[in-house]
């Protein structure tokens, strides 16, 4: 509900969402589940201050949970030009999702869609560093190779935004 509401900007409604339904969330799965959501809406809304400290307390048994986090924290990297953590966010990342790849079929279009927000990412990089035109052939097949494929990114709004605003 939450990631719904911030690909729509939402971030205000979702808060009041969280505040109205949170009684609702079953006692074992509350802690992790206002934490992840209180990372994905100060990221939105700007607010990196705690993000790092927020994402440190995710359970890593908590799959989602912590694919979701992660992907905060490349984008967190990327916002304040931290390249080097995030290069290394990223290849952990990438190993992190080798492994449930191999463990799991739950998670699988979660895996697949994180998998292409590491390439997104990688062009981002690319792009920034100018190593990569944003309208040169390959990128531009790129972007649309993931538009039409089976699975857009995790957080495409985020990686569009990067691309047309703050490159």
């Amino acid at each position: 509900m939450v990631n719904d509401a911030v690909k729509l900007n939402q971030t205000e409604w979702a808060e009041e969402f969280v505040k109205v339904h949170k009684t609702y969330l079953l006692p074992q799965f509350s802690k992790d589940t206002l934490n992840i959501t209180r990372i994905i809406l100060d990221f939105f809304k700007g607010d990196h201050s705690d993000i790092i400290k927020n994402i440190s307390k995710i359970k890593k048994s908590n799959t989602s949970q912590f694919i979701y986090s992660r992907l905060i924290k490349m984008m967190m990297y990327f916002e304040t030009g931290e390249f080097p953590a995030l290069r290394r966010e990223a290849e952990s990342m990438r190993k992190y999702l080798d492994r449930k790849t191999k463990e799991q079929t739950r998670f699988d279009e979660l895996i697949r869609s994180s998998y292409n927000f590491l390439n997104s990412i990688y062009y981002l990089e690319k792009i920034k560093n100018d190593e990569v035109n944003k309208s040169s052939k390959k990128f531009l097949q790129f972007r649309q190779d993931l538009t039409s494929g089976p699975r857009m990114p995790e957080y495409w709004n985020w990686f569009e935004g990067a691309v047309n605003n703050k490159l």
